[in-house]
């Protein structure tokens, strides 16, 4: 027997567990005789669809790879890990690679490149991870049901553009007059670290603060992107002790200004201040974090 129906019964059942087939094919055998004497087999057949599709609806076996009812989680999961690690890699892999002697264009290189293939596992393991728990009908069964009171407070209407204005304002500042210090005779920095260009780090740190500032408005502001921020911040603290620990101040500009202990002084009341700064700036990322009502 190779009749039209045969062949799509067959292609039905080759995806069908072997325990439901017997019953499926009686099933399904019954429903194309019935559509058949009114329309004819080829129409009875088209209206029933490809036989992939069929045997999915039989087996209950999706054919997406993350459903309507999962892609919420998916979609918030994975903006929530790339928002918050990605950053942190970033300026993590430029700080290292700079002090391996690097340039700062090829510190921003391997950053970028390492950003971006950390980007890519979370993607793809986030992807296979929701994709499994899609396939597995009591993994699905385990989800918490959505509950209105698991809304966030409303976050403020606009990014706090006063505050990003008057960080970059400062950190501008604070650039301009150690560039001016620098220009004298003997500069403040001291001049092996200021030509390497390390002090650029700075504002590499500036402008990663910034983004993941807009970016955490636009994804949704939460523990994930609180400890994120203490990371930023632990990170840029310890790279700013090690840089004055390791010869940040040049001690002949201290000498030239009769204030030879300025170079301690100087270098400890900038890890001080570093170290306040930050203090505030991780006691708002956590105060940021919405109530839940």
């Amino acid at each position: 027997m190779n009749s039209l129906t045969d062949r799509y019964v067959a292609a039905t059942l080759r995806s069908i567990p072997p325990v439901q087939r017997s019953e499926i094919e009686l099933e399904l055998r019954a429903a194309i005789a019935d559509a058949q004497e009114e329309r004819g087999e080829v129409a009875a057949l088209r209206s029933l669809g490809h036989p992939d599709t069929l045997a999915a609806a039989y087996s209950e076996r999706p054919l997406h790879l993350i459903g309507p009812g999962l892609f919420p989680d998916y979609r918030r999961v994975l903006a929530v890990l790339l928002s918050s690690v990605v950053p942190i890699v970033f300026l993590a892999a430029a700080i290292a690679d700079f002090r391996a002697d690097a340039g700062l264009g090829s510190a921003l290189l391997v950053a970028a490149n390492a950003a971006l293939l950390v980007a890519l596992h979370l993607a793809v393991w986030t992807t296979l991870v929701f994709a499994l728990i899609e396939r597995s009908p009591s993994m699905r069964a385990r989800r918490t049901p959505w509950d209105p009171a698991s809304l966030p407070e409303l976050p403020a209407r606009r990014i706090d553009l006063g505050s990003i204005i008057g960080g970059s304002a400062v950190t501008a500042v604070i650039t301009a007059v150690l560039m001016v210090l620098q220009a004298t005779t003997v500069g403040v920095i001291d001049p092996t670290l200021w030509n390497s260009g390390a002090l650029l780090i700075v504002v590499v740190f500036a402008a990663v603060a910034i983004a993941f500032d807009v970016i955490g408005y636009y994804v949704g502001w939460g523990v994930p992107q609180a400890l994120a921020s203490l990371l930023l911040t632990v990170l840029f603290t310890a790279a700013v002790v090690i840089a004055v620990r390791g010869g940040l101040l040049n001690p002949a500009y201290f000498d030239g200004i009769g204030w030879p202990a300025g170079t301690e002084i100087v270098g400890w009341i900038i890890i001080a201040v570093v170290v306040l700064l930050g203090l505030g700036s991780v006691s708002t990322a956590f105060r940021r974090i919405p109530t839940k009502k």
